[in-house]
């Protein structure tokens, strides 16, 4: 059994899982994407990081916005 002292680890170990769940989905995405011969191109892989990156922000933001619901500290 996990335990915890405050809200606040409990929202540190609840984004860490996010952020570690969400690194391998993207890797296990990069992986298909690049076996496709023209999703190796420089535009391609810059269109790749943008979706990362707007995945990663999208992310944050549920997170942020749905914490204080479940009673947890943001």
């Amino acid at each position: 059994a996990v335990t915890c002292e405050s809200a606040q680890s409990v929202a540190f170990f609840g984004v860490l899982g996010l952020a570690v769940s969400s690194a391998l989905g993207l890797r296990a995405l990069f992986t298909c994407l690049s076996s496709l011969e023209s999703w190796n191109r420089p535009s391609a892989r810059l269109l790749r990081w943008a979706f990362a990156s707007f995945a990663a922000l999208l992310g944050a933001r549920i997170w942020w916005a749905l914490l204080p619901l479940f009673g947890g500290a943001s």
